[in-house]
């Protein structure tokens, strides 16, 4: 500031040319008058000064945030390029504002996935990429069932729902899209089975091929017995399960006198 008002000075009035103004002008108009033109005259160059003194720095803090924000907009981009979606709080890590993503939102510089996960506006999905919206919203969560029996290839069908197995205290998720299918398990067969597997770049967790046909089989009642009894048999003879695999998690799930009849008419063909 003391440089910009040092630089203004330079357009005040000299000594001489002050000593001249005032000779041509004293007599006219009075001494007290003359003197009060000149104050205002430094004055107003003062302010004038001032003036640009400040739309500078204003200036500079303009092109400071629009920096930042380019900064921000190149992590926004490379996470989601990596992950395809990221959920609000991994974009606030990265420094954007929640007020920040609406706004990015409406501009249609992201596209809202589903609740609280945002994408690039060219985001295109793969078969899969649901369970990657879930996962994100709920990682604790495992894919169970007909989901678990199409990762795993073992049906043509493709569930419009998701089916997930959570605890029996647990809270469930609540998520706009897709539509969950939940189904609670006890402790003991909630952790056993459970493998991980890669989709879309992304970990989620899953039941075995041995631990989802026997759920078939325990929850009979809800997808149906030809679908178990499909599972099972497309599963063995595939080679993803063994017979020891499927009567070890047939006595977690207590289902062991139910699978026995059509384990035993499996192995005869």
């Amino acid at each position: 500031m003391i440089c910009k008002v040092a630089r203004a000075s330079r357009y005040v009035v000299g000594m001489d040319q002050c000593v001249r103004i005032y000779a041509a002008f004293a007599p006219a108009v009075g001494v007290g008058i003359f003197l009060r033109l000149a104050q205002l005259r430094c004055r107003a160059t003062l302010f004038w000064g001032l003036f640009q003194y400040l739309y500078t720095f204003a200036q500079i803090h303009r092109l400071w945030n629009n920096a930042a924000m380019t900064s921000i907009h190149i992590k926004i981009k490379k996470l989601l390029r990596r992950d395809g979606t990221a959920r609000s709080t991994q974009l606030v890590q990265a420094g954007v504002a929640r007020v920040q993503l609406s706004r990015m939102v409406t501009a249609g510089e992201l596209v809202r996935v589903s609740r609280g996960l945002y994408a690039l506006p060219n985001y295109q999905g793969g078969e899969h990429s649901s369970l990657v919206t879930v996962m994100k919203r709920a990682p604790n969560v495992v894919f169970c069932l007909l989901t678990a029996l199409r990762l795993h290839g073992l049906t043509t069908q493709a569930p419009f729902e998701a089916w997930i197995a959570i605890g029996n205290t647990q809270h469930a998720p609540r998520i706009d899209y897709p539509p969950l299918r939940i189904v609670r398990f006890s402790t003991a067969a909630l952790k056993a089975g459970v493998v991980i597997r890669k989709v879309d770049g992304v970990s989620i967790r899953v039941t075995s091929v041995a631990k989802t046909v026997v759920d078939c089989f325990k929850f009979r009642n809800k997808i149906g017995l030809d679908v178990a009894l499909e599972a099972l048999h497309d599963s063995l003879r595939a080679k993803k399960a063994s017979a020891d695999e499927l009567w070890k998690f047939a006595k977690i799930n207590r289902v062991s006198n139910v699978m026995r009849p059509y384990m035993e008419a499996v192995a005869a063909l």
